[in-house]
């Protein structure tokens, strides 16, 4: 990860390659997602992607520099020399910065702004590979933050039906039973 925050993406892939074969399943997991968040980001032809300011906001994340991890966020929308455009629906890392706000938000407490957040992703229908990360994060705020458990249901039972191969699919059945009153053993 040092490799990938310093914007070195090219030693960060390699170095990725490797770990990808590691016998630990988490970490081959985490190598294979940050190897793909930064092959579908690269700058292409020395056109800006973005990535370099996504990875210092990631660091400040890290760091627990939340306030300074939300305004590098918030330039990649708004700063013109750093993307004509700014970020835009469809982009793939649109979705990667709306889920580190809605993580950042979560950390302040500031819980229905990291809602608003993760239902601009869904909206944009362009989750990819965080589509299930969103829904496991709006459920858990909707059951342990804003205390809303049948609204917690509602995205567990999205990731139940729509990603039957996600991480939390186990989780999120016991979750779902629980909301529903079964007993479970």
């Amino acid at each position: 990860q040092t490799s990938y925050f310093k914007g070195d993406f090219d030693w960060a892939k390699a170095q990725l390659k490797v770990l990808k074969g590691a016998t630990t399943q988490l970490i081959a997991n985490d190598a294979v997602d940050l190897y793909l968040k930064i092959i579908d980001n690269e700058p292409v032809d020395s056109i800006p992607s973005g990535l370099k300011e996504f990875a210092k906001a990631e660091l400040a994340f890290y760091q627990n520099k939340y306030e300074e991890a939300f305004q590098i966020l918030k330039s990649l929308f708004t700063d013109k020399n750093i993307l004509a455009n700014g970020l835009i629906p469809g982009e793939v890392l649109y979705d990667d910065a709306l889920f580190l706000e809605a993580k950042i938000l979560i950390k302040q407490e500031k819980y229905l702004d990291a809602i608003e957040q993760l239902e601009k992703i869904v909206t944009a229908d362009n989750q990819g590979f965080l589509t299930d990360d969103v829904y496991y994060l709006m459920a858990e705020t909707y059951n342990f933050k804003l205390k809303n458990p049948e609204k917690a249901k509602e995205y567990y039972q999205k990731i139940i039906f729509e990603q039957p191969s996600s991480i939390y699919l186990v989780d999120a059945r016991s979750k779902f039973r629980k909301i529903r009153g079964e007993i479970l053993n």
